[in-house]
């Protein structure tokens, strides 16, 4: 079970900064003084990339714990 929480956690790991460099990466190739509003709309894309992140990261952490 904890090498299924790992590789999970892994996952999530990768989808969630996966997810943030995409967002990134259209926010500054918009230009043209978009860069703030283009920001904002991006917003709630890279709290969700974030929080599978810390998921993954906690999945990982508590799969590795020594118990």
């Amino acid at each position: 079970m904890k090498t299924v929480r790992v590789i999970a956690g892994v996952v999530c790991i990768v989808l969630g900064l996966s997810l943030s460099a995409l967002l990134a990466m259209v926010g500054f190739g918009l230009g043209n003084g978009a860069g703030a509003p283009a920001a904002i709309s991006l917003m709630p894309g890279v709290a969700v990339g974030l929080t599978v992140f810390a998921a993954g990261v906690w999945m990982v952490y508590t799969g590795l714990k020594k118990t």
